[in-house]
Protein backbone atom coordinates (compact mmCIF):
# COMPACT_ATOMS: atom_id res chain seq x y z
CA UNK A 1 0.00 0.00 0.00
CA UNK A 2 0.84 3.66 -0.76
CA UNK A 3 0.41 5.36 2.47
CA UNK A 4 0.49 9.38 2.83
CA UNK A 5 1.06 10.59 6.45
CA UNK A 6 -0.87 14.09 7.31
CA UNK A 7 1.17 15.13 10.48
CA UNK A 8 0.60 18.34 12.38
CA UNK A 9 3.47 20.24 13.20
CA UNK A 10 4.41 18.59 16.46
CA UNK A 11 3.26 15.06 17.30
CA UNK A 12 3.34 13.05 20.69
CA UNK A 13 4.89 10.34 21.58
CA UNK A 14 1.61 8.01 21.12
CA UNK A 15 1.39 9.54 17.17
CA UNK A 16 5.15 9.09 17.07
CA UNK A 17 4.66 5.42 17.78
CA UNK A 18 1.67 5.16 15.56
CA UNK A 19 4.19 6.27 13.01
CA UNK A 20 6.87 3.61 13.37
CA UNK A 21 3.96 0.81 13.35
CA UNK A 22 2.92 2.24 9.73
CA UNK A 23 6.56 2.24 8.63
CA UNK A 24 6.96 -1.45 9.65
CA UNK A 25 4.10 -3.16 8.24
CA UNK A 26 4.44 -5.38 5.83
CA UNK A 27 1.54 -4.29 3.42
CA UNK A 28 3.28 -1.18 3.28
CA UNK A 29 5.46 -0.08 0.40
CA UNK A 30 5.87 3.67 0.24
CA UNK A 31 5.25 6.38 2.86
CA UNK A 32 5.13 10.22 2.17
CA UNK A 33 4.48 12.43 4.74
CA UNK A 34 2.33 15.73 4.70
CA UNK A 35 3.14 18.60 7.63
CA UNK A 36 0.67 20.82 7.91
CA UNK A 37 1.60 23.90 9.76
CA UNK A 38 -1.38 25.84 10.43
CA UNK A 39 -1.60 29.20 12.28
CA UNK A 40 -2.53 28.65 15.68
CA UNK A 41 -4.12 30.98 18.00
CA UNK A 42 -2.44 32.20 21.28
CA UNK A 43 -3.43 31.37 24.49
CA UNK A 44 -5.34 35.14 25.10
CA UNK A 45 -7.15 34.70 22.08
CA UNK A 46 -7.82 31.19 22.81
CA UNK A 47 -9.76 32.63 25.75
CA UNK A 48 -11.15 35.30 24.47
CA UNK A 49 -13.11 33.29 21.57
CA UNK A 50 -13.70 30.42 24.65
CA UNK A 51 -15.03 32.89 27.13
CA UNK A 52 -17.49 33.55 24.23
CA UNK A 53 -18.57 30.35 23.90
CA UNK A 54 -19.08 29.82 28.09
CA UNK A 55 -15.82 27.86 28.37
CA UNK A 56 -13.14 30.41 28.69
CA UNK A 57 -12.17 29.43 32.60
CA UNK A 58 -11.91 25.85 31.41
CA UNK A 59 -9.39 27.02 28.50
CA UNK A 60 -7.81 29.53 31.17
CA UNK A 61 -6.49 26.66 33.65
CA UNK A 62 -5.60 24.49 31.04
CA UNK A 63 -3.62 26.70 29.28
CA UNK A 64 -1.75 27.91 32.56
CA UNK A 65 -1.25 23.82 33.42
CA UNK A 66 -0.02 23.42 30.26
CA UNK A 67 2.63 26.15 30.90
CA UNK A 68 3.44 25.10 34.10
CA UNK A 69 3.44 21.26 32.93
CA UNK A 70 6.43 19.20 30.39
CA UNK A 71 4.39 18.55 27.23
CA UNK A 72 5.44 15.32 25.70
CA UNK A 73 5.74 16.23 21.84
CA UNK A 74 7.82 16.66 18.98
CA UNK A 75 8.59 17.91 16.08
CA UNK A 76 7.06 16.15 13.24
CA UNK A 77 9.94 16.85 10.74
CA UNK A 78 12.70 15.82 12.91
CA UNK A 79 10.66 12.43 13.36
CA UNK A 80 10.10 12.20 9.93
CA UNK A 81 13.85 12.64 8.55
CA UNK A 82 14.74 10.03 11.52
CA UNK A 83 12.58 7.53 9.78
CA UNK A 84 13.89 8.45 6.45
CA UNK A 85 10.37 9.65 5.59
CA UNK A 86 10.03 12.32 2.35
CA UNK A 87 7.89 15.00 3.08
CA UNK A 88 6.12 17.94 2.60
CA UNK A 89 5.45 20.92 4.46
CA UNK A 90 2.26 23.07 3.83
CA UNK A 91 0.00 26.05 5.15
CA UNK A 92 -2.79 25.62 3.48
CA UNK A 93 -4.01 22.18 3.24
CA UNK A 94 -7.07 22.44 0.64
CA UNK A 95 -4.61 24.19 -1.84
CA UNK A 96 -4.46 23.49 -5.91
CA UNK A 97 -0.61 22.56 -5.78
CA UNK A 98 -0.72 20.21 -2.65
CA UNK A 99 -4.28 18.53 -3.80
CA UNK A 100 -2.35 17.98 -6.87
CA UNK A 101 0.86 16.37 -4.96
CA UNK A 102 -1.46 14.05 -3.00
CA UNK A 103 -3.48 13.00 -6.30
CA UNK A 104 -0.07 12.32 -8.40
CA UNK A 105 0.98 10.18 -5.62
CA UNK A 106 -2.03 7.60 -6.08
CA UNK A 107 -2.13 6.84 -2.16
CA UNK A 108 -4.51 4.06 -0.99
CA UNK A 109 -4.81 5.49 2.06
CA UNK A 110 -3.95 8.63 3.96
CA UNK A 111 -3.77 8.38 7.78
CA UNK A 112 -4.04 11.01 10.40
CA UNK A 113 -1.19 11.96 12.71
CA UNK A 114 -3.04 14.08 15.16
CA UNK A 115 -6.54 16.12 15.06
CA UNK A 116 -7.70 17.93 11.84
CA UNK A 117 -11.27 18.43 12.68
CA UNK A 118 -13.39 17.55 9.76
CA UNK A 119 -11.54 16.47 6.72
CA UNK A 120 -13.32 17.50 3.16
CA UNK A 121 -14.35 15.98 0.14
CA UNK A 122 -11.32 17.27 -2.11
CA UNK A 123 -9.18 15.21 0.39
CA UNK A 124 -11.46 12.25 1.30
CA UNK A 125 -12.16 11.35 -2.16
CA UNK A 126 -8.21 10.84 -3.65
CA UNK A 127 -6.56 7.81 -1.87
CA UNK A 128 -8.14 4.90 -3.09
CA UNK A 129 -9.32 3.21 0.16
CA UNK A 130 -10.01 6.62 2.33
CA UNK A 131 -8.68 8.65 5.07
CA UNK A 132 -7.80 6.91 8.53
CA UNK A 133 -8.17 8.64 11.97
CA UNK A 134 -8.36 7.61 15.40
CA UNK A 135 -11.32 7.93 17.25
CA UNK A 136 -10.69 8.44 21.14
CA UNK A 137 -14.18 7.06 22.25
CA UNK A 138 -17.24 4.86 20.77
CA UNK A 139 -18.52 6.75 18.24
CA UNK A 140 -22.03 5.13 19.10
CA UNK A 141 -21.90 7.17 22.22
CA UNK A 142 -19.31 9.68 22.70
CA UNK A 143 -18.24 11.96 19.52
CA UNK A 144 -16.20 14.70 19.88
CA UNK A 145 -14.06 15.78 22.83
CA UNK A 146 -11.85 15.76 24.93
CA UNK A 147 -10.79 12.30 24.86
CA UNK A 148 -12.23 9.95 28.07
CA UNK A 149 -13.27 13.22 29.54
CA UNK A 150 -17.00 12.93 29.76
CA UNK A 151 -16.83 8.99 29.82
CA UNK A 152 -15.31 9.58 33.37
CA UNK A 153 -18.03 12.80 33.51
CA UNK A 154 -20.48 10.48 33.27
CA UNK A 155 -19.01 7.54 35.53
CA UNK A 156 -18.78 4.70 32.93
CA UNK A 157 -17.05 1.66 33.29
CA UNK A 158 -15.25 1.73 29.88
CA UNK A 159 -13.95 3.65 27.78
CA UNK A 160 -13.82 2.92 23.66
CA UNK A 161 -11.23 3.41 20.72
CA UNK A 162 -12.10 3.42 17.26
CA UNK A 163 -9.70 3.72 13.94
CA UNK A 164 -12.10 4.98 11.59
CA UNK A 165 -12.62 5.70 7.47
CA UNK A 166 -13.58 9.02 7.59
CA UNK A 167 -16.67 10.71 6.10
CA UNK A 168 -17.73 14.51 5.81
CA UNK A 169 -19.20 14.59 9.33
CA UNK A 170 -17.62 14.36 13.09
CA UNK A 171 -16.80 11.02 14.43
CA UNK A 172 -19.19 9.27 12.40
CA UNK A 173 -16.94 7.41 9.53
CA UNK A 174 -16.52 3.43 8.59
CA UNK A 175 -15.39 1.75 11.86
CA UNK A 176 -12.39 -0.30 10.60
CA UNK A 177 -11.14 -1.83 14.59
CA UNK A 178 -12.40 -1.00 17.93
CA UNK A 179 -11.76 -2.38 21.05
CA UNK A 180 -12.62 -1.35 24.84
CA UNK A 181 -10.34 0.22 28.29
CA UNK A 182 -11.62 -0.96 31.63
CA UNK A 183 -11.97 2.87 33.48
CA UNK A 184 -10.74 1.64 36.55
CA UNK A 185 -11.58 2.68 40.18
CA UNK A 186 -8.54 4.72 40.86
CA UNK A 187 -7.98 6.30 37.82
CA UNK A 188 -7.43 9.85 37.17
CA UNK A 189 -8.10 11.37 33.90
CA UNK A 190 -4.39 11.26 33.34
CA UNK A 191 -4.16 7.95 34.01
CA UNK A 192 -7.15 7.08 32.29
CA UNK A 193 -5.60 8.68 28.83
CA UNK A 194 -2.33 7.72 29.28
CA UNK A 195 -3.49 3.33 29.63
CA UNK A 196 -6.12 4.60 26.53
CA UNK A 197 -2.80 5.58 24.18
CA UNK A 198 -0.69 3.70 25.30
CA UNK A 199 -3.08 0.62 23.99
CA UNK A 200 -3.81 2.55 20.85
CA UNK A 201 -0.65 2.14 18.69
CA UNK A 202 -1.62 -1.51 17.84
CA UNK A 203 -4.72 -0.96 16.56
CA UNK A 204 -3.39 0.71 13.58
CA UNK A 205 -1.02 -2.22 12.79
CA UNK A 206 -4.06 -4.28 13.06
CA UNK A 207 -6.06 -1.51 10.92
CA UNK A 208 -3.47 -1.95 7.76
CA UNK A 209 -4.26 -5.67 7.90
CA UNK A 210 -7.89 -5.79 7.69
CA UNK A 211 -7.82 -2.81 5.23
CA UNK A 212 -4.99 -5.24 3.08
CA UNK A 213 -7.31 -7.87 2.16
CA UNK A 214 -10.96 -6.02 2.49
CA UNK A 215 -13.02 -3.18 0.71
CA UNK A 216 -14.21 -0.46 2.00
CA UNK A 217 -17.78 -1.34 1.06
CA UNK A 218 -17.30 -5.05 3.49
CA UNK A 219 -17.44 -3.09 6.50
CA UNK A 220 -20.73 -1.54 8.60
CA UNK A 221 -21.25 1.57 9.43
CA UNK A 222 -22.27 2.32 13.00
CA UNK A 223 -26.34 1.97 13.58
CA UNK A 224 -26.54 5.20 15.76
CA UNK A 225 -24.54 7.82 16.56
CA UNK A 226 -23.46 9.38 19.81
CA UNK A 227 -24.21 12.60 21.19
CA UNK A 228 -21.27 15.11 20.07
CA UNK A 229 -19.68 16.59 22.83
CA UNK A 230 -17.21 19.77 23.64
CA UNK A 231 -14.65 21.13 25.89
CA UNK A 232 -16.19 21.91 29.56
CA UNK A 233 -17.14 24.74 30.83
CA UNK A 234 -15.72 26.07 33.94
CA UNK A 235 -18.40 24.88 36.16
CA UNK A 236 -18.77 21.52 34.62
CA UNK A 237 -14.51 21.26 34.97
CA UNK A 238 -14.98 21.87 38.61
CA UNK A 239 -17.75 19.30 39.10
CA UNK A 240 -15.38 17.15 37.27
CA UNK A 241 -12.45 17.53 39.45
CA UNK A 242 -15.32 16.81 42.46
CA UNK A 243 -16.04 13.04 40.97
CA UNK A 244 -12.02 12.03 40.49
CA UNK A 245 -11.82 13.33 44.21
CA UNK A 246 -15.04 11.45 45.64
CA UNK A 247 -13.31 8.11 43.45
CA UNK A 248 -9.66 8.52 45.43
CA UNK A 249 -11.63 8.94 48.70
CA UNK A 250 -13.74 5.83 48.76
CA UNK A 251 -10.90 4.10 46.50
CA UNK A 252 -8.65 4.47 49.21
CA UNK A 253 -11.27 3.56 52.15
CA UNK A 254 -12.46 0.20 50.10
CA UNK A 255 -8.87 -0.51 49.88
CA UNK A 256 -8.43 -0.02 53.46
CA UNK A 257 -11.07 -2.40 54.18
Amino acid sequence: MKIILLCNSVISSFEKEVITKVKEHKSVENIYGIIYERKHKGIIEKVITNFKKGRGGYILIMALKRVFSKVDEEASEKILIESNIEYQVTKRLYSSSLIELISNLYPDLIILIGGFGIIKKEILLLPKIGVVSFHHGDMSKYRGMPPGFWELYNNENEVGITVQILNEELDSGIPIVFKKVDILPEDTYNQLLNRMYSESPDMITEALSILERKNKEDFTPINGLGRIYTLPNLTQWILFQIKITKRKLFNVKASTK
